[in-house]
């Protein structure tokens, strides 16, 4: 395999090589998944002897566009899978105070409300993964690219000259893209200050209610990609999270209504209340 077809990437401590037949499609590999390059990736160790995931495009002959959808879901299953982390479902970003995240199934417009509030000011963390530490309770940074709808996509204002790639029916996107500053793997202690429970609908104006503690914890380990594989240590570490920050419910339409009043909240002393 050519260094010009192969991609070395490290997710969390386990390295991936992607193998691609096409010289075009490694290089926007390379850009999207910068952050995961090997070498400049999160993991405790140099890698050295570490076992290699070897993630192969079966169909070399489909457009690039439908490789890189494949690629896309592919590399995500990959990195939740080899993750030591409690992964969870979530648009994950963050502001000076630590965390906010939004847990929700896929198509639950986790990514749109996410890229709106990068445009709010706040930092990318992810768009998919809330990775959480079993031993420190804090967040290990996951930005993978975006993935937008094209509606998603028309409605940030995103699919633009020189912005974002087509892969499938979805626009994918960077947070170098999208003018975030990355939050880098590695990026220590992050904390979880606000849970934000998603209640999308049509015509509301946006608006953020104060949630039960119960119905966070039960939102993230519904929403978790690998409990199952530690559950009573699982369940210990989401009450742990829960406890430590504030649980809303976020009531909304429009994504950028909702991301400027995220920004208002932390940016108001008075409103980072704790939950009784």
């Amino acid at each position: 395999m050519s260094s010009d077809t192969l991609v070395e990437l490290c997710f969390f401590d386990s390295k991936v090589a992607v193998e691609t037949r096409s010289p075009e499609l490694a290089g926007v590999v390379r850009t999207l998944w910068a952050p995961f390059l090997a070498g400049d990736a999160d993991r405790s160790t140099s890698g050295i002897g570490t076992p290699t995931t070897v993630v192969e495009i079966p169909d070399a002959d489909q457009p690039l566009t439908d490789q890189l959808s494949w690629l896309n879901a592919n590399l995500n299953s990959t990195a939740m899978e080899l993750s030591p982390c409690l992964c969870i479902h979530a648009g994950v970003v963050a502001c000076d105070e630590g965390v906010v995240a939004f847990p929700g199934r896929s198509g639950a417009g986790k990514s749109t409300l996410t890229s709106a509030c990068l445009q709010q000011g706040f930092d990318y963390v992810s768009d998919e993964g809330l990775c959480l530490d079993y031993d420190q309770a804090s967040v290990r940074p996951y930005p993978r690219p975006i993935g937008l709808s094209p509606w998603s996509a028309a409605a940030m204002g995103e699919r633009r000259a020189g912005g974002g790639v087509e892969a499938g029916e979805d626009w994918l996107l960077s947070a170098a893209d999208l003018g975030s500053r990355a939050t880098l793997p590695g990026t220590p202690q992050l904390r979880v200050v606000h849970v934000v429970l998603l209640d999308r609908r049509a015509d509301i104006a946006a608006a953020l209610h104060e949630a039960e503690r119960r119905e966070a914890i039960e939102a993230l380990l519904t929403m978790s990609f690998n409990h199952y594989k530690r559950p009573a240590d699982s369940l210990a570490l989401v009450a742990t999270v829960v406890a430590e920050a504030r649980v809303s419910r976020l009531t909304y339409s429009d994504p950028h209504e909702a991301a400027a009043l995220l920004a208002a909240e932390v940016s108001d002393p008075t409103a980072r209340r704790r939950n009784p």
